[in-house]
C-alpha cells in the first residue's frame, strides 16, 4: 500500500511572516525550537527562512560553517543582536525564496527521496500554492514507531 503525504504531514505549521523584524524571528526560534519557518503571505508559500539565515542577516560576517547552534550559545548570539539591524532588516531580506514541495497527494517515498536528494531537513506541503503542512523527519519516526506498535512487532518494519 503507498502512503501519500497527507497521511503523516504535521498540518500545525508555525510561520514566518515576511515582513517580520529579525528580532520577532529570533525570538520566534527561541520559542518553538525549529530549525527553520516556512515564510507566509496570506496563507501563501513564498520562501524558508533557517537559523543560518538568521546568523547571516544579523552578522554578515559570520562564518556560518564554523556556527555551532547549542542552546546557550544560540540563546546569546540572539541576546546580543537585539541592536538596530535586527530591528530594521525583515525576513524577506534574508530567507530563500527557491522553495522545494510536495503536494498532500504526493507518494510518502518520494517524498523521502526529496529530502535525502536535496539535503533538506524539511519538505513544505502545499495546495493551490497555500501552505497545508509539512514533513519532516520526525514524522517518519512517528511512522515507523505507529507502525510497530500496530504490528505488536519489535523488529523494524516500514512499508510505503
Amino acid at each position: 500500500m503507498d502512503l501519500v503525504v497527507s497521511g503523516v504531514m504535521n498540518k500545525n505549521v508555525v510561520a514566518a511572516n515576511a515582513n517580520m523584524s529579525l528580532e520577532e524571528l529570533g525570538s520566534l526560534f527561541v520559542e518553538h525550537r525549529f530549525s527553520g519557518f516556512p515564510v507566509v503571505d496570506d496563507d501563501e508559500l513564498i520562501g524558508v527562512v533557517t537559523k543560518s539565515d538568521l546568523v547571516k542577516g544579523l552578522y554578515p560576517q559570520y562564518d556560518i560553517t564554523k556556527a555551532t547552534f547549542s542552546d546557550a550559545n544560540w540563546s546569546q548570539m540572539i541576546a546580543n543582536s537585539l541592536g538596530n539591524i535586527a530591528l530594521t532588516t525583515s525576513v524577506a531580506d534574508v530567507m530563500t525564496r527557491d522553495v522545494i514541495t510536495v503536494k498532500p497527494q504526493d507518494n510518502l517515498r518520494d517524498a523521502a527521496d526529496l529530502m535525502y536528494e536535496n539535503r533538506i531537513h524539511r519538505v513544505f506541503v502545499v495546495k493551490n500554492n497555500r501552505l497545508v503542512g509539512v514533513l519532516a523527519p520526525f514524522d517518519f519516526v512517528r511512522l515507523y514507531s505507529r507502525n510497530r506498535l500496530i504490528a505488536g512487532r519489535n523488529t523494524p518494519t516500514l512499508d510505503f
